[in-house]
């Protein structure tokens, strides 16, 4: 469990540090964004997930020869072995940790679906129905924009609707869409 413990705290390094700063330097990320954006939200994931589990693998070392046996004495009940007070602070904080990454992507969930669904309250009342399912609001730039989410929106402005031929519009409209 050692090696276990060794690779993953490697792994959580590596993706904490220099992978975001070559992230942030890439020159691809700019034409493609959901690309990055999916890619960002992994190196994320992969960060915490390896962090928790050399926490893991590093507190539990005394109760099994992997972590899955380790975890899996401890759900069992099995705690004939005593983790020291070194261990018990190890595993508090790789479960804090834990916690504090479940709650800060449970944050960012609900507050990402409070604006969007705010969003969309406003879009319907400052806009009419347009062409096919989308939204069209009384505004002189050209815009057009999809709000993702349960309910989606596409929102066009009369700006676009002016400078945009029938076959045109229907090309973005499938874009957004």
């Amino acid at each position: 469990m050692a090696a276990a413990a060794a690779g993953l705290t490697l792994l959580a390094a590596l993706l904490i540090v220099p992978a975001p700063a070559v992230l942030a330097r890439a020159r691809w990320v700019s034409s493609e964004p959901r690309a990055a954006l999916v890619l960002w939200q992994a190196v994320g994931l992969s960060a915490g997930l390896a962090a928790v589990g050399a926490g893991l693998a590093v507190s539990l070392r005394p109760l099994g020869p992997s972590l899955p046996a380790a975890l899996a004495r401890v759900l069992a009940g099995d705690l004939r072995v005593r983790l020291g007070p070194l261990h018990l602070v190890l595993l508090a904080l790789a479960l804090l940790l834990l916690v504090w990454l479940l709650g800060v992507t449970a944050l960012s969930a609900a507050r990402t679906w409070r604006v969007r669904r705010r969003h969309r309250e406003l879009i319907d009342l400052v806009s009419t129905p347009g062409p096919t399912t989308s939204r069209v609001i009384d505004h002189p730039a050209a815009a057009a924009y999809c709000l993702p989410g349960g309910g989606s929106r596409v929102v066009v402005t009369t700006g676009a609707l002016g400078l945009l031929s029938e076959a045109e519009l229907d090309a973005v409209l499938a874009h957004e869409n």
